[in-house]
C-alpha cells in the first residue's frame, strides 16, 4: 500500500503510487537507506528542505519517504513511527544532472540504454507527481482527501520529523541565526552531493 501525499491549504490529499515507481522504491531506494542522525538532519538535510528544491511525499505502509531532487540526483529521507530517520542518496542516471559537464559519448550511452532512462523516469515521477499536483489545481485527477487510516499512519510516521523541524524553526527565528545555519549547512557533504 503506497500513496503520494500532498498538503494544500492544510488539507491532505493522496493518490496511489503506480506499480513501477513502487517497485523502484523497493528495488533501488530501500537497499540504499542508511541511518540519519538528528544532528545530520538538523545541519544539512533540513536546510535542503528549506530551498526551492522539488520534493514529493510518499506514504508507504507505515513510513513516509520525502523524495527531493538534489545532487547527485535523488535524496530520500525516510521517517517512521519512533525516533529513527534514514536517508538514501541515489545518483541520477541522466548525464549532466545538476549542471555536471557531459560529453557526447556519455549522452549517447544514456540514450542507448532504456534501463537508465527508466530509472531516471522513476526518480522524476517520485518527485514531480506530487510536486506538480500540489501546484496545479487542475492536475489533481486521481487525488482524493486522505483516508483516516492513512492520515493516522502519516501523522505517526512524521511526528519525529515534525519535532525536528520545530527545533529548526526555534534555532533560526532570528535572521542572523538563519544565515549562520544555512551557511553551515552548505558546507556539509550531503548538501554538496558528496554522500552516497
Amino acid at each position: 500500500m503506497a500513496d503520494y501525499v500532498i498538503i494544500v491549504d492544510d488539507e491532505v490529499w493522496a493518490s496511489p503510487v503506480d506499480a513501477p515507481e513502487l517497485a523502484y522504491v523497493h528495488a533501488e531506494i530501500d537497499p540504499a537507506l542508511r541511518d540519519l542522525s538528528d544532528e545530520d538532519y538538523l545541519t544539512g538535510v533540513a536546510a535542503i528542505r528549506h530551498t526551492a528544491a522539488p520534493a514529493g511525499l510518499l506514504l508507504v505502509d507505515d513510513r513516509v519517504l520525502t523524495c527531493v531532487e538534489w545532487q547527485p540526483g535523488l535524496l530520500v529521507i525516510e521517517s517512521t513511527p519512533g525516533p529513527t530517520l534514514r536517508r538514501a542518496v541515489l545518483e541520477s542516471p541522466a548525464p549532466g544532472f545538476g549542471g555536471v559537464p557531459v560529453d557526447a559519448g556519455a549522452l549517447a550511452a544514456y540514450h542507448a540504454d532504456p534501463t537508465r532512462q527508466a530509472r531516471r523516469e522513476h526518480q522524476y515521477n517520485l518527485v514531480f507527481t506530487p510536486w506538480d499536483a500540489a501546484l496545479d489545481l487542475d492536475g489533481r485527477d486521481g487525488w482524493s482527501p486522505i483516508t483516516d487510516d492513512a492520515r493516522s499512519r502519516f501523522t505517526a510516521a512524521t511526528a519525529h520529523l515534525d519535532a525536528l523541524n520545530a527545533r529548526v524553526t526555534a534555532l533560526t527565528s532570528d535572521p542572523a541565526d538563519y544565515e549562520r545555519w544555512i551557511t553551515a549547512s552548505q558546507a556539509t557533504p550531503i548538501w554538496n552531493g558528496e554522500i552516497r
